[in-house]
């Protein structure tokens, strides 16, 4: 076999089929490598996804708290039909509160096998409870169904509703500021608390 004149031996086509072998393993190192960026790019996309949806559910049940001329009632339904949004799959997630004798359910409200709850407090003391109920999809074996912030989101949320519960009830020793200036002073204590986890 002959290159631009020049006769090509065994030992050439030998040694560009290693040079070739050689490339596609780079080409194949270089692919899983670029096949590890975007899986984990996703993940995290996924990740900061997630935390987007719960922090947007705490910025929106702080504007319910802090309305100056909310019925109490009003505002806990408010806040449980909110809480849904803040997880991974909302339209397959329910919220319930059960405090002081009432109780709150969100839209088209349900139970499933999982769900989580956090205790709300008042003065100290368990007045009730927060649950959250999730429903699986089908097709998601290995995804997690609560996520760890899920239950962190959960638990600021009853922190909330017990201390807007115990604005509600002012120590009559004292005097107490109006009922908006406790709720906004609450509300920015707890998203403080929040953002320091």
């Amino acid at each position: 076999m002959k290159e631009q004149g020049r006769e090509i031996t065994h030992d050439d086509l030998v040694e560009a089929l290693r040079d070739a072998h050689q490339e596609i393993l780079d080409f194949q190192v270089k692919l899983a490598e670029y096949e590890w960026v975007e899986s984990a790019l996703r993940k995290r996309t996924r990740e900061l996804n997630e935390r987007v949806k719960e922090l947007e559910c705490l910025y929106s049940i702080s504007n319910c708290l802090c309305r100056s001329n909310a019925n109490l009632s009003k505002m806990l339904q408010d806040i449980v039909n909110i809480i849904p949004r803040g997880y991974q799959n909302p339209e397959r997630t329910w919220a319930q509160l059960e405090v002081v004798g009432e109780s709150f359910c969100s839209s088209q409200f349900q139970t499933t096998s999982d769900s989580h709850s956090a205790d709300i407090s008042i003065n100290g003391r368990r007045a009730g409870a927060l649950t959250v109920w999730v429903l699986a999809k089908p097709d998601s074996m290995d995804e997690l169904l609560i996520l760890p912030m899920e239950r962190a989101l959960l638990q600021t949320i009853a922190l909330w509703i017990g201390k807007i519960m115990d604005i509600g009830t002012p120590n009559q020793e004292k005097p107490q500021p109006s009922r908006w200036a406790r709720t906004k002073e609450a509300a920015a204590a707890l998203i403080r608390q929040f953002r320091d986890r």
